[in-house]
């Protein structure tokens, strides 16, 4: 149909199955799982994709998505839960949030997260081996961070990790963004490979200790020559340290 909200709802303690999805006339699709979700790639075009797992109490879950296209997408567990992304998570309006609760995982290691009119929001501990890039809106980790080799975060507005950063790539360089006038918060940083870990911030930066044992620490600060800013960093150990502020 065109626009109009498709939904899908399994019954208690239920789980659902299914294989790729596609609107291409801009239908929003509602999922409402008892229990896990196994789905191919969704294609909505300028549909919205709102999912919620678990509603059945079952504990522990865990879901499986192929690549995701569509205006916007929340994906919320009701319990900790393990998500799986086999692809890109992308939308064309409007923001990505996934919730896997504060003992979940979210797993993005063959896609990551492209938003565009909107930011990212992920909550669990989340492995990522892919990039997110927010056009739009910030960027937000509620949980611990792993991040592989070469990989980046830029964000359309601020960028903050609120749990510990680690860089599990042996060598490159992982590079994290914040848009201009917005700063970067991180927990501590943690890279025993040899990772580097550039930091280009739009405004002021307060990090954690960060230990990069081999890896080089490149720091840039204000990058949106906002005026005067106040930085924070606990203790650095790394091979090579430059903190530079554009401003005072």
């Amino acid at each position: 149909g065109v626009g109009g909200v498709v939904t899908l709802v399994s019954g208690s303690d239920m789980g659902i199955t299914l294989g790729s999805v596609m609107s291409g006339a801009g239908s929003s699709l509602t999922i409402t799982s008892a229990d896990a979700l196994i789905v191919g790639a969704i294609d909505l075009g300028a549909g919205v994709l709102d999912v919620t797992l678990d509603t059945g109490g079952a504990g522990m879950t865990s879901s499986s998505f192929g690549a995701i296209s569509a205006g916007a997408v929340t994906i919320d567990s009701d319990n900790d839960a393990t998500l799986n992304f086999g692809g890109l998570v992308s939308t064309s309006a409007g923001a990505v949030s996934i919730d896997a609760g504060s003992g979940g995982a979210i797993n993005l290691n063959a896609g990551g997260i492209s938003t565009t009119g909107g930011g990212i929001s992920l909550t669990g501990t989340t492995t990522l081996d892919a990039d997110l890039a927010s056009v739009g809106g910030g960027i937000t980790v509620t949980g611990d961070l792993s991040i592989g080799l070469n990989r980046s975060i830029t964000s359309g507005g601020a960028l903050s990790v609120t749990g510990a950063t680690s860089l599990t790539g042996a060598g490159g360089t992982v590079t994290l963004m914040s848009a201009d006038g917005s700063g970067v918060s991180l927990g501590s940083v943690t890279g025993t490979m040899g990772s580097g870990l550039t930091i280009l911030s739009g405004d002021a930066v307060s990090a954690g200790a960060i230990s990069l044992g081999a890896g080089a620490l490149s720091v840039t600060i204000d990058q949106g020559a906002d005026g005067a800013t106040s930085n924070s960093f606990g203790a650095i150990s790394a091979a090579s340290v430059s903190l530079t502020s554009v401003n005072d």
